[in-house]
């Protein structure tokens, strides 16, 4: 997106922020939900003092702007955030032949830190026999914290990294220059971290090819029901400098599913707090082999749910399953 006078909506309306944008706008095409999003939370998120109960306090290391709200304003404001933040989230499924693709995020707050996105274009770096292949690339990723400042590098994150890949690099090149470009924007924010696991499936060969940031390893479950860990070696996006990741590659068969998650699944606890625990997860994948993935994601969601007790999350929960036909 290059259109001026789209930046310059967005422009008026982050008003006192408006240097984030342009130092975004010579290096990447962001959509434009990415970008109100972050205006949104950047409004939002500008350090404001408590005078009286109607009034809310977020305090921001890395903005010096203070100014008091009405709660009643910032609740419409988080709402707006909500359903700009759930736009990126309920993106299209993607469609190729052969793959089906199921998604769900259920964030924590109204706002939330958790992300997936679908990088959909050939990839002639990642094989060079799949110069004329479609292929399908998946980014799931986990913004340390919760509420707004996660929210915040959620959409910067997912943008970043979607826009990264379409450049055709393979999965860690995309997760070494996403990290190097991240450190830049949360070094002195009260985010930490981000975690990421980023694979590319080629749809001509069924090879899938991948690397990951600190991120839970993907789970293969194949058509006969048996599982496999997808791991490799790789640390936190946005913690050091000039970090290398590791590719690697697996081959998938008709039948098999990959499921990416995020640890706010694993780590539900029960209401004596033991925690639901990938063990318990990698059986309940196992158990739905057969079910359609749709009604698998479901599935997962509403056993969580009941293992909890249905209390509110503490993190946000975000999986989504690939099947390859």
């Amino acid at each position: 997106m290059r259109n001026p006078l789209i930046y310059l909506v967005i422009l008026t309306f982050i008003g006192s922020n408006a240097w984030f944008i342009f130092d975004l706008w010579p290096t990447w095409s962001f959509p434009v939900s990415a970008l109100i999003t972050i205006g949104i939370l950047l409004k939002i998120n500008a350090g404001r003092t408590i005078t009286n109960p109607l009034t809310t306090s977020i305090t921001s290391p890395e903005l010096s702007l203070t100014q008091t709200l009405p709660q009643n304003r910032l609740n419409d404001e988080l709402a707006m955030a909500k359903r700009v933040q759930q736009g990126l989230l309920n993106i299209a499924s993607p469609s190729l032949p052969g793959i089906k693709v199921a998604k769900k995020c259920t964030p924590a707050e109204s706002v939330g830190g958790d992300f997936y996105s679908f990088i959909n274009k050939d990839f002639q770096d990642v094989q060079s026999e799949s110069e004329n292949a479609e292929n399908l690339g998946v980014v799931m990723g986990d913004v340390a914290g919760h509420g707004i400042s996660s929210a915040l590098i959620m959409a910067l994150s997912s943008s970043l990294i979607t826009e990264i890949g379409k450049r055709g690099k393979s999965p860690a090149q995309t997760l070494a220059k996403a990290n190097m470009d991240l450190m830049r924007y949360i070094e002195n924010s009260q985010i930490t971290h981000v975690t990421v696991f980023y694979g590319i499936i080629n749809n001509r060969t069924r090879q899938f090819t991948y690397s990951k940031g600190g991120h839970p390893p993907v789970i293969l479950a194949h058509k006969d029901g048996s599982i496999e860990e997808l791991d490799a070696e790789g640390v936190f996006l946005g913690m050091f400098e000039n970090e290398t990741f590791q590719d690697k590659s697996v081959q998938l068969q008709a039948g098999d599913r990959l499921y990416f998650y995020t640890d706010g699944l694993t780590e539900t606890k029960s209401s004596s707090g033991e925690l639901y625990g990938e063990d318990r997860f990698k059986d309940l994948i196992k158990s739905i082999h057969d079910t359609p993935i749709e009604e698998a994601i479901t599935k997962i969601f509403s056993e969580v749910d009941q293992y909890g007790n249905y209390r509110k999350a503490k993190d946000d929960r975000s999986c989504v399953i690939v099947e390859v036909e």
